[in-house]
């Protein structure tokens, strides 16, 4: 058949030639567009790119709508049961998630909408770990272990460094600086050249100046040439397009009927313990580029840096590491999985040790959680990324305790 449709295209006149060509190119500019209209809308691949303009620090709130409340409803899957994209295979690791209602506040972040961020005495700052996907944040969390409100800057979405940079740039921390400042940092964001690229002195000296980001987009922006080089778009290129995404899911699918073979980023595993259990795959691949010996020195040359910015401004720094969970189910997971997980364990040990020595007060929660599995408490959802309530009490009371010992 396709010689035949071959050669009725070579014989075809130019005018029926054009024309088919005109369809095509046609239809691929239609496909192109909406891929696009898909980047921008869903994905915002433009705010990986593009710094927001500065605006004063007494406009950043104005004209801003006033807190309000949001409805998550019960029994929505978790991020790896909904990246598996096969309802009927995740089906088995899926746990019932409880629906829950919360505020947000001027600033679209996760608070009471009447807790003043100004004057409050913890502030934490991290990524989608600190809101979970339970029944509370890790700012209430932390609050109810230490009697007193906690502002939260996590959004999700957001890395560790741009909540931290969105958080110094708004310039709050100034006039009322908190007396703590809860930073939250995942395993697999312990990368050194990653530490070592961010302009932590840039961002505090935009803050007291009063020169910093908004959180939109607006006239006068500039290019984030960070975010502009050729690896990090084609990182950002696949994980923003719609088409991809489409293609990977059929692929994965069609690959998962014939072979049993698992996509490239969710495998499902059975715990001798906990039972089945969904893992995300780029964590293990991650940890197999991490070298303790190269990445130890700039990560802790930046964090020490934070906490000295931080302490001019009056401020302490305690740092949170936060493991992933392949380094807890371990036992889950094939040998050949296996085999990289001990030298995140060192480079988690050698950071705390290097930050407790330079004075910089880190909780490394990988010890803790792996005394409570080992006790038989799951800290972690079946089918999410994220810890779950027990686990976020779990962190939020062993950060409480570093907190209180810092106080004279």
């Amino acid at each position: 058949m396709l010689p035949t449709l071959l050669q009725d295209f070579q014989n075809a006149s130019r005018r029926r030639t054009r024309s088919w060509v005109t369809v095509f190119v046609l239809l691929w500019l239609v496909g192109t567009g909406a891929d696009w209209v898909f980047r921008i809308t869903r994905f915002s691949w433009h705010k990986q790119i593009v710094r927001p303009a500065a605006t004063e620090p007494s406009q950043r709130t104005a004209d801003r709508p006033s807190g309000k409340q949001h409805v998550v409803r019960e029994g929505l899957p978790g991020d790896l049961a909904g990246m598996l994209q096969m309802p009927k295979v995740a089906a088995k690791y899926m746990e019932f998630h409880p629906g829950v209602v919360y505020s947000t506040d001027a600033d679209g972040l996760a608070n009471p909408p009447d807790l003043p961020s100004e004057h409050a005495e913890t502030v934490a700052v991290g990524a989608s770990f600190f809101l979970s996907s339970g029944t509370q944040t890790f700012a209430q969390a932390l609050s109810k272990e230490l009697g007193k409100p906690v502002y939260n800057r996590a959004r999700r979405g957001s890395g560790a460094f741009l909540a931290l940079r969105r958080y110094v740039e708004s310039g709050r921390f100034r006039q009322h600086p908190p007396e703590n400042v809860v930073w939250g940092l995942n395993a697999r964001d312990l990368d050194g050249a990653y530490f070592a690229r961010q302009s932590v002195s840039n961002w505090f000296r935009q803050g007291r100046e009063g020169v910093g980001s908004t959180e939109t987009l607006s006239f006068g922006a500039r290019l984030n040439k960070e975010n502009l080089r050729p690896s990090v778009l084609r990182k950002a290129w696949p994980n923003t397009s719609a088409l991809a995404k489409a293609a990977r899911v059929f692929t994965g699918r069609l690959r998962y009927a014939l072979f049993r073979e698992w996509p490239r980023d969710v495998r499902g595993d059975v715990h001798p313990v906990f039972g089945p259990m969904l893992f995300y795959r780029e964590n293990l691949r991650v940890f197999e580029q991490m070298d303790p010996e190269r990445e130890r020195a700039s990560v802790v040359a930046t964090i020490q840096n934070v906490a000295e910015q931080l302490s001019e401004e009056g401020s302490r720094l305690v740092v949170l590491l936060i493991p992933e969970r392949e380094q807890l189910y371990r036992e889950a997971l094939p040998q050949e999985d296996q085999k990289h997980l001990d030298r995140m364990q060192q480079l988690l040990e050698e950071i705390s040790g290097s930050l407790q020595h330079s004075g910089v007060s880190v909780v490394n929660l990988l010890p803790i959680f792996q005394q409570q599995t080992q006790l038989g408490h799951r800290l972690y959802w079946r089918d999410d990324t994220h810890w779950n309530d027990a686990g976020i009490h779990v962190a939020a009371e062993e950060t409480a305790r570093a907190i209180r010992s810092l106080r004279p």
